[in-house]
């Protein structure tokens, strides 16, 4: 809505005014509108919100990875020689495993540890021993010795996300910064315009008065005809520098 003779001065309080396209408008409110409105204020705000996401998808990367199998096989072998072990040999295999990995963030250390778990059934009259169980544990260590100790591409990426999300900040502070001096020096210029239009309401209340005062003067005698053009003249001057002004 366009603001006229409502926008006020920090220190002023608000002028009733009938104009219902015109609002009282402190500098504060203005400001205090600029930083919920403003949509590249709103935008620069959700950099910030992108960049944590993408860190944290990132460091995602150092999270351990715990993995685990279970199964259950079973077959069965029908003879076909005498050495089958059985008219119908049964077996049945039963797997549970379990494993942690990880990638550390510090100098490209990697590390795996895995057990391994078998139960082994079978009705093969040739098995000395069953059922068997068979276990494993296993740990191993990779450690970069030159290529990837210093850095690697995770890493390298963590450390330029870090660097934009922190840049993010700043270009967020100057959105802000530059935005709110924006609304500042807008909100000055129309006070400004506003007063200028006042002053020429009432020079030309006064070049009209002089008009009218100038017709007496002639009436009585006192005064020049000419002066009275004059006059008009300048109040016409005046009336044509109003409308521009209030343009």
């Amino acid at each position: 809505a366009p603001a006229t003779s409502g926008v006020q001065s920090p220190s002023a309080a608000p002028t009733p005014t009938t104009d219902p396209a015109a609002m009282a408008l402190r500098i504060e409110d203005a400001v205090a509108m600029a930083l919920e409105k403003n949509l590249d204020i709103a935008v620069e705000r959700l950099n910030p919100v992108a960049m944590d996401l993408s860190l944290k998808a990132i460091q995602a990367n150092f999270n351990p990875v715990a993995s685990s199998t279970l199964g259950l096989n079973s077959t069965y072998q029908l003879p076909t020689s005498q050495l089958i072990g059985g008219d119908r040999v049964k077996n049945d295999q039963i797997t549970w495993n379990f494993g942690v990995n990880q990638s550390l963030p510090w100098l490209g250390t990697q590390y795996s540890v895995a057990f391994n778990n078998r139960r082994q059934d079978n009705n093969n009259t040739f098995v000395t021993f069953n059922p068997q169980y068979n276990s494993t544990f296993t740990a191993q260590i990779v450690q970069p010795l030159l290529r990837g100790r210093e850095t690697d591409n995770t890493r390298t990426q963590l450390v330029v996300t870090r660097i934009n999300r922190e840049l993010s900040d700043v270009q967020l502070r100057t959105t802000v910064t530059n935005t709110l001096a924006s609304v500042r020096n807008a909100y000055w210029d129309l006070v400004f315009a506003i007063e200028v239009v006042e002053t020429a309401r009432r020079s030309l209340a006064l070049a009209q008065s002089l008009v009218e005062d100038n017709k007496v003067r002639v009436e009585v005698g006192t005064l020049a005809p000419i002066d009275v053009v004059q006059a008009e003249a300048e109040a016409a001057a005046r009336k044509q520098s109003l409308a521009q002004l209030e343009a």
